[in-house]
């Protein structure tokens, strides 16, 4: 009999025990014989202590936290994270059987994911991400793998089936194979979200991990279950102690559950303490913060409005804490409170996010303050004047920014936010529109956006700089009698 334990190993930077506390505790409730492997970088000093009291009583396993390597700090922690796991891997894989690379900001675990795969041997499973490489039915990866590799090598894919780099699992010795393929083939001057994915699509596509048995764990009825893409298409399914994948089984692996209100509220009513009472021994700004979505969600407002009035209040820099906000605020709405204390927390929450994101916002920061918005609009909650026109200046912003840096995967998630936003009479929401088009090979129709976008007035200089260069591409693609419309 085989008495080897079994490893998941992840990593997080910057993030708070809320959002490590699901992964956590429905790890200890649900998998046993195994150990778990934290790389954890930019933690308040409350999460660390957190973490580590769960680990005093890990039961089956122990549970080790290790720091970021000052090198790899600078980098994307999608992509950092592989050299720490192939390093890690590779000096302890013979003591395990199976190990499990999971993402631990959006994966919980329903029952013991190794049990699915024990009879296995030489295997590795791939978590299918629900449709295919190119997008057809939904989502896709072509830029990402264009960026990373080139236009030949995304063409290749894209009838692929896409699978997801949060959740992979196998046999210990192939898992330690893949991670160091992961870091052979991953480019030394490329570095940006998604990267990993497509290096991950690549290897596994191409077959270059020597595994004898590949198993590929689709959504209807496998172990582990993808929702982002999956659920947008689908119903969501429960069956009140548990989230279901397609068949209506109960998968041992949630993953991506954080993108649909649903499921994220699923999980937070199921695998959160709702018992905590506020620490006043921890007195960075980090750890203050990151300790008030639990005094929200056990319904503790005063300490709540204590804490932020007591400790937040004098706090001028809030930069580095605006996701934070901007999903304490959306826990916060979802519970719908009519309190006075709810109300003023609201208030304070949206002065914190303008504040903290005076410089900028991302694609993911900006849809889930959107979220919060829509929620507010919904439950008639309480915004002030200024958030809503604050918010479309900044998806503004960040539109300019990618179109200027040419994040071609981004630009479906930001016609989406400007449609949510209101902002559908814009010329970078036409010039958006534009680009997807002319990446979908339909030239014409790009035109006609260009050709819209060109004819809103009073543009910035740089913003006609870059409408030109639009002009100049098209004309490269258009027939004759189509280039004089574009001068």
């Amino acid at each position: 009999m085989n008495t080897k334990k079994n490893l998941v190993i992840g990593s997080g930077r910057g993030y708070s025990w809320y959002i490590l506390e699901p992964f956590i505790r429905s790890f200890t409730q649900n998998v046993s014989n195994a150990d778990l492997v934290l790389f954890a970088d930019d933690i308040s000093d409350f999460t660390r202590y957190m973490l580590e009291e769960i680990g005093k009583n890990f039961h089956g396993g122990v549970m080790k936290i290790f720091p970021f390597p000052d090198e790899l700090k600078t980098r994307h922690p999608a992509n950092a994270r592989w050299k720490m796991f192939a390093d890690y891997i590779g000096e302890h894989h013979e003591e395990y059987e199976q190990i499990l690379i999971s993402d631990t900001r959006d994966v919980i675990f329903q029952d013991d994911v190794f049990k699915c795969f024990e009879n296995e041997k030489k295997y590795v499973g791939y978590a299918e991400d629900f449709g295919d490489v190119g997008g057809k039915v939904f989502g896709g990866i072509h830029y990402w793998i264009k960026d990373t590799f080139n236009e030949e090598e995304a063409s290749k894919m894209d009838e692929k089936i896409c699978v997801c780099p949060g959740t992979v699992i196998g046999s210990s010795n192939e898992i330690k194979i893949l991670v160091q393929k992961m870091i052979e083939y991953m480019p030394r001057n490329v570095d940006f979200y998604g990267e990993d994915q497509a290096v991950y699509v690549y290897i596994v596509h191409n077959h270059l991990v020597p595994v004898e048995n590949e198993i590929f764990i689709d959504c209807w009825k496998g172990a582990i279950l993808s929702t982002e893409w999956f659920h947008s298409l689908n119903p969501i399914k429960f069956d009140g102690k548990n989230i279901l994948r397609g068949d209506g089984g109960i998968p041992a692996l949630v993953h991506q559950y954080d993108k649909h209100p649903e499921t994220a509220q699923f999980v937070s009513e199921n695998y959160h303490d709702k018992r905590y009472r506020l620490n006043e021994k921890f007195t960075d700004i980090k750890s203050m913060c990151d300790q008030l979505p639990h005094l929200i969600i056990s319904k503790n407002l005063n300490e709540s409005l204590k804490l932020f009035v007591n400790y937040l209040l004098g706090k001028t820099d809030f930069v580095g804490c605006g996701t934070l906000f901007a999903d304490y605020w959306q826990i916060l709405l979802l519970q719908n409170s009519s309190e006075l204390q709810s109300e003023i927390l609201e208030v304070a929450f949206q002065r914190v996010i303008i504040s903290a994101f005076k410089d900028g916002i991302y694609v993911n920061q900006a849809r889930c303050i959107m979220r919060c918005l829509e929620l507010c609009k919904k439950n008639n909650r309480v915004l002030t004047t200024d958030f809503e026109e604050w918010l479309k200046s900044r998806i503004i912003k960040m539109v300019k920014f990618h179109l200027e840096n040419k994040n071609s995967f981004r630009y479906e998630m930001c016609i989406n936010l400007m449609s949510r936003a209101g902002l559908v009479n814009h010329k970078y929401f036409y010039i958006l529109q534009a680009e997807v088009l002319l990446m979908s090979d339909k030239k014409y129709l790009a035109l006609e956006n260009y050709k819209t976008a060109a004819g809103f007035k009073n543009s910035p200089e740089k913003e006609k700089l870059i409408l030109e260069e639009y002009k100049l591409r098209m004309r490269e693609n258009i027939p004759e009698n189509f280039k004089e419309a574009l001068m």
